[in-house]
């Protein structure tokens, strides 16, 4: 209230109720704290911002636009201007797709956008398996075989190996 003209202050003050609550797990008031400074594309924390408030979303059952927010967040991150979130973004999105039960939605954004598609698709697999999603953690898996060259990525190839016997 006492920063009506200043517009940088009430966008910082914003951030920092925003985050306040998203770590104090009130994620119901952190969501309508992001909400007001998602917009702001000159912020170079946007990435983070999305990241957060995508959790949040997750916590309140808000599936698709917590994935939605962690996609933006992704592909934001390889704007040199941008925090570059996307390893731990790639890895939070493989729980978010089985949470929100888009496994296909997560094979496709993985094979489109992520570096190392690979070990991502392995994370989904095992991911979605503990979820009981059996049928498409096999047909992830393989894919995978096609894919992964022994030769070149031993340790992902036996990674994979492991958790087919563990399957």
């Amino acid at each position: 209230k006492y920063s009506s003209n200043q517009k940088k202050v009430r966008y910082l003050a914003t951030t920092s109720l925003a985050e306040y609550y998203y770590n104090n797990k009130n994620y119901k008031l952190a969501v309508s704290n992001y909400k007001k400074i998602i917009g702001n594309r000159e912020d170079e924390w946007l990435t983070k911002n999305l990241y957060n408030y995508g959790w949040c979303l997750l916590k309140t059952h808000k599936f698709d636009d917590a994935i939605n927010r962690l996609e933006d967040s992704y592909k934001m991150s390889s704007n040199e201007y941008y925090i570059d979130m996307r390893e731990q973004v790639i890895n939070s999105l493989v729980s978010f797709y089985v949470y929100g039960k888009q496994i296909e939605r997560g094979i496709a954004f993985i094979n489109k956008h992520a570096t190392d598609k690979h070990a991502s698709l392995l994370k989904l697999a095992q991911k979605a398996s503990g979820k009981g999603y059996f049928v498409e953690t096999e047909r992830i898996i393989a894919d995978l075989e096609n894919r992964i060259n022994p030769k070149k990525e031993l340790s992902l190839y036996t990674d994979m190996r492991l958790f087919q016997f563990d399957l």
